[in-house]
C-alpha cells in the first residue's frame, strides 16, 4: 500500500497562513489535495497538520487529516509523524509538498513506479533547466545528478557549474519526495549536517547519510505550471493561471 501526506503549518515567514491562501475560491490546501487525489498509484491520501483551522478547512471539502504535534522540524519529520499515526501496512510513503496547487498527479504516480523498479531509498523529481535567469537563481533548489539518475548533490547554488554552456544548463528539483517505509522511519533519526544546515535543504541530511536517492527526470509537460506559492507574487501568480 501507499500513503500519501501533505504536510502543511499555518505558520509562514514569507506568506502567513499561506495553506488558507484563496486560489480562485478554493484555499491552497485543498487545491493541492484535489490534484494529489487524482493520483492512481496513490491508496490513501491525507493532510498532516498541527493546526485545528486547517483541520477544519479540509473536513469541509472532505478530505482526510492526521493531526499531529507542533514538533516537527521540517516537512518529512511532519510526514513520518503521520505516517506513524495512520493504520495500514503501508510499503512507500510520499510527501506531497503544500504549496504546490498545479502538481501532476502523473509525476507522482511515476516517481513511485521509478521507487517501484529501482531499488533505492528515495525518488524525487527535476526538471531541465533552459534559462539563465532560474539557473543562477538562489531560490530555485539545483540538483546533479550521476550514473542511473543517483542525486550526488543539490544547492541553490548553479550546480553543475558550466564551465561550457550545455543544453540543459542545469535541474531544476521539485518538492516532492518518495520513500520507502524503511528510509521514512529511519529519516527522523538521522544526523544533521552543516551542508543541510548552510543550504537549509533536509534531502541532504539524507544524502550525508548514504541514502540512495534516485531523480525521475520529469518533462516540462509535466512540471508546468511549476508555481510553488511561497511568498505573496507567487499566491498572485497562481491565482490568474487558475481557470476553476
Amino acid at each position: 500500500m501507499i500513503l500519501g501526506v501533505i504536510p502543511v503549518r499555518l505558520e509562514s515567514e514569507r506568506l502567513p497562513r499561506k495553506p488558507l491562501a484563496d486560489i480562485a475560491g478554493k484555499s491552497l490546501v485543498q487545491r493541492v489535495w484535489e490534484q494529489a487525489s487524482k493520483s492512481k498509484k496513490l491508496d490513501k491520501l491525507v493532510v498532516a497538520t498541527d493546526s485545528d483551522e486547517i483541520i477544519d478547512v479540509v473536513k469541509s471539502f472532505g478530505g482526510e487529516f492526521v493531526k499531529t504535534s507542533n514538533k516537527p522540524r521540517t516537512g518529512t519529520d511532519r510526514v513520518y509523524e503521520a505516517f506513524s499515526i495512520t493504520e495500514g501496512n503501508f510499503s512507500f510513503v510520499v510527501n506531497i509538498q503544500g504549496d504546490m496547487p498545479f502538481i501532476n498527479p502523473v509525476l507522482i504516480d511515476s516517481c513511485i513506479e521509478l521507487l517501484e523498479s529501482s531499488g533505492a531509498d528515495m525518488v524525487t523529481p527535476a526538471t531541465p533547466i533552459i534559462s539563465d535567469e532560474e539557473f543562477f537563481r538562489d531560490s530555485t533548489v539545483k540538483v546533479a545528478i550521476g550514473n542511473e539518475g543517483r542525486a550526488l548533490y543539490f544547492s541553490r547554488a548553479p550546480i553543475p557549474y558550466p564551465r561550457h554552456r550545455s543544453d540543459p544548463l542545469g535541474f531544476k528539483h521539485i518538492g516532492l519526495y518518495v520513500f520507502t517505509a524503511k528510509a521514512l522511519q529511519t529519516f527522523p533519526s538521522l544526523p544533521s549536517c552543516e551542508v543541510e544546515e548552510r543550504e537549509k535543504l533536509e534531502q541532504l541530511r539524507a544524502l550525508a547519510s548514504g541514502f540512495d536517492i534516485r531523480i525521475f527526470n520529469a518533462s516540462p509537460q509535466l512540471t508546468t505550471p511549476g508555481i510553488e506559492v511561497d511568498t505573496p507574487a507567487d499566491l498572485e501568480r497562481a491565482r490568474e493561471l487558475t481557470t476553476c
